[in-house]
């Protein structure tokens, strides 16, 4: 734990040194930095999940945010399966889509943080966390996709998404705001969290 503490304190130093770069610089870096404290999220519970399984639900997670991304929302809407269809038309889901692309900004960085397998309900979980350079400081967001086996592939069952401000990582308040997501994985340490 010392060694944790020590990581911290040299994170804020390294924050504080940075303070100086002009505004984007500091946001590109920032952002750096705590993506690549986002590598020490907590593991996945000991589970042995078929690497093909895992490679396959990864794939069509990367390939719904890259959709996403690319304004693609007819190739987004058609991964949901038939019942989010149902409850979210695709007009309504474009809305939504597009309201959260103008809050939080293009994404800069995604990443999968655990895969889970539920074999009995046919779905896998997928965690993961994201920024966005939207706003003044950009946004972190994490979440969870459920997807469900098909006869057509994988399809989203569920989407469980919570940003907030980047900012709201450097705080003093750290730890409580990212608990405050109820996202299923923190990342261990992003700033100084005692």
């Amino acid at each position: 734990m010392a060694g944790s503490a020590i990581e911290k304190r040299a994170l804020v130093h390294i924050l504080s040194g940075l303070v100086s770069l002009s505004h984007a610089r500091f946001l590109s870096v920032t952002m750096i930095l705590i993506w690549g404290c986002l590598v020490g999220a907590t593991p996945a519970p000991a589970q042995d999940i078929d690497p093909d399984l895992r490679q396959a639900v990864v794939t069509a997670t990367e390939e719904f945010v890259e959709e996403r991304r690319k304004s693609d929302y007819i190739a987004a809407w058609n991964m949901l399966t038939p019942g989010n269809q149902d409850q979210v038309p695709f007009d309504r889901f474009v809305d939504l889509e597009t309201a959260a692309k103008d809050r939080l900004g293009p994404i800069r960085l995604f990443q999968v943080l655990r895969v889970t397998d539920y074999p009995e309900r046919s779905d896998v979980a997928v965690d993961f966390a994201a920024t966005y350079g939207g706003g003044v400081g950009g946004f972190f967001e994490c979440g969870y996709f459920v997807w469900r086996r098909t006869d057509a592939g994988f399809k989203l069952a569920r989407i469980e998404r919570g940003s907030l401000p980047v900012a709201a990582l450097e705080s003093s308040q750290a730890r409580a705001n990212l608990e405050a997501l109820r996202c299923q994985v923190l990342p261990r340490s992003i700033l100084p969290i005692e």
